[in-house]
């Protein structure tokens, strides 16, 4: 879902590689409820929090910018 945010608002070419390169499973049980959570006001900053608690190390922020990006995608759908 997150490559069709990402075309819609024009994300650069290295961006998306970049985003590809992060490589991380969002189908994973735990991330994708997470990112189902980030959809939800009430619930955004704890799904947030517990995100970069799952995620490998990322100095740059592509991992959590890819979980945003799938999340903005279920909220467009």
């Amino acid at each position: 879902m997150w490559r069709k945010i990402a075309e819609m608002i024009d994300l650069p070419k290295e961006v998306i590689e970049s985003l590809l390169a992060a490589n991380i499973n969002i189908k994973d049980e735990k991330i994708s409820k997470n990112i189902f959570l980030l959809t939800r006001p009430d619930e955004s900053l704890k799904a947030k929090n517990a995100l970069k608690e799952l995620l490998p190390q990322d100095d740059k922020g592509f991992k959590i910018l890819l979980c945003m990006l799938d999340a903005a995608g279920i909220a467009y759908e």
